[in-house]
């Protein structure tokens, strides 16, 4: 549902379709609808009676773990993504003569 929203803004607006604003866009999307299908596992996995709070500890504690095995990565990935957004370096190609 968040993909389909943000490809009808894409199309409705002045974002040309493969531009780094609608890559951006679509990204948030996904992210919007991985966070939405884990809470509704979370829901329903508490409705049938499933230990919620172990399983958010477990992936917590899961969670610490690969941050701070990849701690490096994700914090050049971090630095590219704002390097993307900010946009304060024009990106030129060399001139061929």
């Amino acid at each position: 549902m968040p993909q389909a929203l943000a490809e009808s803004y894409i199309h409705s607006s002045r974002v040309q379709s493969e531009s780094l604003n609608a890559h951006l866009l679509r990204f948030v999307a996904r992210t919007v609808g991985v966070v939405g299908i884990i809470t509704i596992v979370f829901l329903l996995s508490s409705r049938l009676g499933a230990p919620l709070f172990s399983l958010i500890v477990g992936f917590g504690v899961g969670g610490v773990a690969v941050a701070l095995a990849a701690q490096s990565s994700i914090e050049h990935f971090m630095g590219s993504l704002n390097l993307f957004g900010d946009k304060p370096v024009p990106i030129s190609l060399p001139q061929s003569e």
